[in-house]
């Protein structure tokens, strides 16, 4: 029971640093000038836009590689905030 503790406490550390990485790369790009990610609800840090955009990268995949790898973490890297090129100030046209 104390490891399934010491998960969970990993398992939350893990979701809410990864909720504020995701919202600063989308708050990062709307002021920037590209509000796409913005209108889309990345720029939050609740974790649940962000799992509901990545449910496998943000719950399934952390939560097989700790069960398998005995406590250490692991998840997938993916485009989850997307962009509208032309909005972006200072981008090649």
């Amino acid at each position: 029971m104390d490891n399934l503790g010491i998960g969970l406490v990993w398992f939350v550390a893990f979701l809410l640093s990864t909720t504020v990485h995701e919202a600063m790369h989308a708050w990062a790009a709307w002021r920037g000038g590209d509000p796409t990610a913005y209108h889309g609800g990345q720029v939050s840090l609740s974790p649940l836009p962000h799992i509901r955009r990545e449910p496998i990268g943000m719950l399934v995949v952390p939560l097989l590689t700790a069960l398998t790898q005995g406590g250490q973490w692991g998840g997938r890297a993916r485009r989850t905030i997307r962009t509208g090129r032309p909005g972006i100030r200072g981008a090649p046209r």
